[in-house]
């Protein structure tokens, strides 16, 4: 179970003063509270009653509108925004047997801060901190996840952005591992069950879709992809985005967009293809953003973001 303490809030309010007015550092309880931006519900992050991983369940743009969709019934284990590979030829994506991993959550904590023009803020950003036991059959725990996940919302770009940071380290023995898994294991997203069909992937620069691994699934290598599909019946985008930071560049496995079952998009280092090795003097460290629009954005107006993250990202 995840230790907690009791929520403590602190108000600072400075007359005539822009920029940070309102901080709060609490510990939160399992069931993160959702963090809300313009009375608009924007995002949470879902660290209770999940038996094999913890994810993001809500995710909106900047009206309220969730691009997520959390354990649909033909794929129960795609847990909206998740985070999971292999680790010594164990899954801990998938969720159909007792054989498969978990992701056991052993510490949470949560920082808000509100900026700018006191009392109509124009900016909130929410930073939460979780650690994680990646724990086989039979209870050992064969590493250890330290999970930032920062969202900020503000009025200009008009975009809900979120930074998803896993730093992975050995466990207490020390002892070394391969990441491995399929070629869709990394950091995935379900989206909402409206934006199954008639959606479209792009990629910076007007790169070309990459190979077909099997029907419609391909493995794109990319600095970011965009997908923009009908939320009902109005348009949303969502792209994920590469770091530098990343053990290798980032490979997007796509879905959906020829015809197939549902849509589907995730960031991988191709670990199928070429295992990683997680050592005690070497951590890896897996960094993502994600950024929701409502509307149909343009590659010009993703790549201007994708710009401005990696700036703010680069320390």
């Amino acid at each position: 179970m995840p230790k907690t303490l009791k929520t403590i809030s602190v108000l600072l309010v400075l007359p005539f003063v822009t920029g940070l007015i309102f901080a709060q550092d609490i510990p939160v309880a399992q069931q993160q509270p959702i963090m809300i931006f313009g009375g608009k519900e924007v995002y949470r992050q879902k660290l209770e009653n999940n038996t094999f991983k913890p994810c993001v369940d809500v995710l909106c743009t900047p009206t309220g509108r969730n691009i997520l969709r959390d354990s649909p019934w033909d794929h129960i284990h795609h847990h909206a925004l998740m985070f999971a590979i292999g680790v010594n030829g164990v899954d801990f994506w998938g969720e159909f047997d007792d054989t498969r991993g978990k992701q056991i959550v052993t510490s949470s904590r949560s920082r808000d801060f509100w900026i700018d023009g006191y009392p109509n803020f124009t900016k909130s950003v929410r930073q939460d901190k979780a650690t994680l036991d990646w724990t086989i059959p039979g209870g050992t725990v064969v590493l250890k996840e330290t999970r930032n996940i920062t969202v900020t919302c503000q009025s200009d770009p008009n975009a809900t952005l979120l930074t998803w940071h896993s730093q992975l380290t050995t466990s207490d023995s020390g002892t070394a591992v391969m990441l491995d898994g399929s070629h869709y294991y990394g950091l995935g997203m379900r989206f909402d069950e409206s934006m199954d069909k008639n959606g479209r992937f792009f990629a910076n620069d007007n790169i070309e879709p990459g190979e077909i691994v099997r029907g419609d699934e391909r493995l794109t290598q990319c600095q970011w992809m965009a997908y923009t599909a009908k939320l009902h019946d109005e348009p949303v985008t969502v792209a994920v985005f590469d770091s530098p930071k990343n053990p290798r560049p980032m490979l997007v496995f796509t879905m959906g967009d020829a015809g197939g079952a549902f849509a589907y998009m995730s960031a991988t280092v191709n670990l199928f293809r070429e295992k990683l090795e997680l050592t005690k003097d070497k951590p890896q460290d897996f960094v993502y953003g994600v950024a929701v629009w409502d509307g149909e954005q343009t590659a010009e107006t993703i790549e201007k973001i994708y710009q401005q993250w990696l700036a703010t990202t680069a320390e």
